[in-house]
């Protein structure tokens, strides 16, 4: 397989292979689809998109096919490592898929509150299916895969896992297999709760048994009671749940005090969580009855432009810049003015000035003159900021409530752009709002699918 050339030798990271200089042929992906070439993100004929998912012998199809027939709830023996969010980490999720692979029988994925119509739609799973595949019935078949992902897991007897927590409806770990789960999850009850519910804040615990979900405006939050009378009535040690980013990578919620065992573990497994959390990535390993976390950092992965915005978008900034530093030294070849402060600016009246500049009056023409340097001087300091932060603005950008840069943000200047994302709780308090159920209208009605087998 022929590497693209680099005759600069100026990739930005060079710890990463390059990809394949030409689209890969059938031999080479038929044999080992996801374990190498999905690393290097080829681009690939349709027909090949086609063949690698109505294969009746590819990953989907197989682990489609047995995930159907498994109960909402497995049981599992050790040893067993038990993964939280990767939350679409690319990297990490190949890692993943390469010993699904291998051990079909060994690897089990549940269901999170990301696998469903109305979470992929709000964010951009949908898109890009069919921006990569052209075509509906491939994220169709992604999601009658996601409806066959079984709901809950108990290890050795002890644990129960899931993605979200614990229920008002679920007294009995035995009512979980009794979910319909090939659905779209409602906005409450049991099976909303076992994807969205979370933890109360520790000093809440012993005061509260169930609260509104205010955050993530579904389901509800628990408290220590209810999670101790369904620990007691199925005799389990402890409920593991992912679903909340940490900045450890993992919580210990010792709600019984410090030296108890705690009632609920939260594990996150997606180190620097959107490239700006900088927290760590966690795993929690169960051996010989007994219990180890793995903490560990982010990998190196290939470079690309954020927001996946194509070279001409991402190059409008530069040529910006350029222009400005152009129109500002045309419009401030006269020295004799300085520049107006902002104050100043704010005051003058633009309607007679412009009425006025027929007239020959020296000095309202030179505030015009003025006017016009000060402007295109904040112009370019904007264009500035915009061309030398572009990274950090498209995150920020993507991360706040209303998909738009803060007001003043980019007049503020580069440190005030680096501390709008430095620091782990300013990371979390921008993505609030994707952590909330999305109250938009779903856009796609189930429609036709490559049907897997009965």
């Amino acid at each position: 397989m022929e590497a693209l050339n680099d005759p600069l030798n100026d990739r930005q990271v060079k710890t990463i292979k390059p990809p394949p200089h030409r689209p890969l042929n059938s031999n080479t992906m038929y044999p080992d689809p996801c374990k190498h070439q999905y690393l290097f993100k080829p681009q690939k004929q349709l027909d090949q998109q086609f063949q690698i998912f109505k294969q009746q012998d590819s990953i989907f199809w197989q682990r489609g096919l047995y995930q159907k027939s498994e109960p909402n709830v497995l049981k599992l023996q050790e040893p067993v490592i038990i993964v939280g969010d990767i939350h679409g980490q690319y990297y990490d999720l190949i890692h993943m898929f390469e010993k699904v692979l291998n051990y079909p029988k060994d690897i089990v994925l549940l269901r999170g509150n990301h696998e469903s119509r109305a979470m992929t739609e709000h964010f951009t799973f949908r898109n890009e299916c069919l921006n990569k595949y052209k075509e509906e019935q491939i994220y169709e078949l992604f999601l009658e895969c996601f409806e066959a992902l079984p709901l809950a897991a108990v290890v050795n007897n002890d644990y129960l896992c899931m993605h979200g927590g614990v229920s008002p409806q679920l007294a009995d770990a035995d009512e979980i297999n009794k979910i319909n789960r090939f659905v779209e999850p409602p906005l409450s009850g049991l099976l909303c709760d076992l994807l969205w519910s979370d933890p109360v804040d520790d000093s809440q615990a012993m005061k509260v048994n169930f609260s509104e979900n205010k955050e993530r405006e579904c389901s509800v939050k628990f408290g220590l009671k209810p999670v101790k009378a369904l620990l007691k009535k199925n005799n389990f040690l402890s409920i593991i749940r992912a679903h909340q980013v940490q900045l450890e990578g993992y919580k210990m919620h010792r709600w019984g005090g410090a030296q108890a065992f705690p009632s609920v573990i939260t594990v996150f497994s997606a180190p620097n969580y959107c490239g700006t959390y900088s927290n760590k990535g966690a795993v929690i390993l169960i051996e010989n009855d007994k219990m180890n976390i793995k903490q560990y950092k982010d990998v190196d992965h290939p470079f690309h432009l954020p927001g996946d915005i194509d070279l001409f978008s991402w190059s409008i900034p530069f040529l910006a810049e350029k222009v400005t530093e152009m129109l500002f030294a045309i419009v401030g070849q006269n020295n004799a003015y300085s520049p107006l402060s902002a104050k100043e600016l704010e005051n003058i009246d633009f309607s007679k000035l412009m009425k006025d500049y027929g007239k020959e009056e020296k000095k309202e023409r030179n505030e015009i003159l003025r006017t016009k340097v000060m402007t295109v001087a904040r112009l370019q300091r904007l264009f500035k900021n915009l061309r030398a932060n572009s990274e950090m603005l498209i995150q920020i950008k993507k991360n706040s409530s209303d998909g738009k840069i803060p007001r003043g943000l980019l007049l503020s200047g580069s440190p005030a752009i680096r501390n709008a994302f430095s620091e782990f709780e300013v990371s979390r308090q921008l993505d609030r709002e994707n952590e909330k159920y999305p109250r938009t209208s779903v856009k796609s009605q189930p429609g036709a699918r490559f049907r897997m087998p009965q």
